[in-house]
């Protein structure tokens, strides 16, 4: 992939890195041939530019590029189904000399595709093709699909717009009033990223969320660092205290973040090793060598995660 791209993108290193990535947050909630398809679109408009570097991590960027197209595919089937019947009812009464089956078979066809399109984004759980000349034999099984589904769904009002993505995906865009300055994920615990932004006034947070609740987080600076532990509605890193404390604004930032599930045997907080056969075999995150030892003996285990720095500017 050599499609020139703006200064400060390296398009080939960014492929390589977020595809397969991507692919899966687009498999995820369409299907693995949509994600096949929607995957390249991503970097093809990647490619043709909008990327800042001074905005922080590259992978943000993607996942927001990627919902919007997953938006878009979910608009597109509701106005296909929506022309569907609308077409089928037209040919349906315009035919008096078709036969009985042929008719009622047209007219369900109609029907179903207006179902299909008031259905709540999300919810079609199965994909259809018909021949022009559809059978009451093909149209009764999927009616009967339609409809169960319809009555899980109510089946009626407009379709739903698509679902944002969930905050251990992608941090969401504002936080308690505050607005998101940079954000970056991971797909796997006991895995550590970091977070590069430059804060624009002293009210800064930074917050981790984690798909698994209880998930512990260390983030680390130079030589200032800070635990705690996070879930699906974030956790805040007391890291961020030091937007106080003078110079710490008006100059470039890079956080490393460590996540690991709930159950990783880590020394929680002072006084929890009364002796020291208390805590064999547990894990002090004195610092990001502390980390990294854990991480590795860890490995990777299931449960994405995300960070995001925020603040009032």
């Amino acid at each position: 992939m050599n499609t020139p791209t703006r200064p400060g993108l390296d398009l080939d290193q960014v492929f390589d890195a977020y595809f397969p990535e991507i692919h899966r947050y687009i498999a995820r909630r369409l299907s693995r041939d949509d994600a096949d398809d929607l995957a390249g679109e991503v970097f093809l408009i990647a490619a043709e530019g909008g990327y800042e570097p001074s905005r922080g991590d590259v992978k943000p960027w993607l996942y927001g590029i990627a919902t919007k197209l997953i938006s878009r595919h979910h608009r597109s089937e509701v106005r296909r189904w929506r022309a569907l019947s609308r077409t089928v009812e037209r040919e349906a009464h315009s035919h008096e000399d078709t036969t009985l089956a042929r008719v009622t078979a047209g007219a369900l066809t109609g029907r179903l595709a207006g179902a299909l399109a008031r259905l709540a984004t999300g919810t079609w759980c199965c994909w259809w093709r018909w021949a022009a000349s559809p059978t009451l034999a093909t149209v009764a099984v999927v009616m009967t699909v339609v409809m169960a589904v319809s009555n899980l769904t109510d089946g009626t009002g407009p379709a739903s717009p698509a679902s944002p993505p969930p905050a251990f995906e992608e941090p969401p865009h504002a936080y308690k009033g505050l607005n998101r300055l940079a954000a970056t994920a991971a797909p796997r615990s006991a895995a550590k990223e970091r977070l590069r932004f430059r804060p624009t006034s002293e009210n800064v947070k930074l917050v981790i969320f984690c798909q698994e609740p209880g998930s512990i987080f260390f983030t680390s600076e130079g030589t200032s660092s800070a635990a705690g532990t996070c879930g699906p509605d974030g956790g805040l890193s007391m890291l961020a205290d030091k937007a106080y404390e003078p110079g710490w604004l008006g100059r470039d930032h890079e956080i490393t973040v460590w996540v690991f599930p709930p159950d990783a045997p880590v020394v929680r907080g002072r006084g929890a090793c009364p002796s020291k056969a208390a805590c064999e075999g547990k894990h002090e995150l004195s610092g990001p060598k502390a980390a990294d030892r854990l991480a590795a003996e860890l490995g990777e285990r299931p449960g994405a995660w995300s960070v995001a720095a925020y603040d009032a500017g």
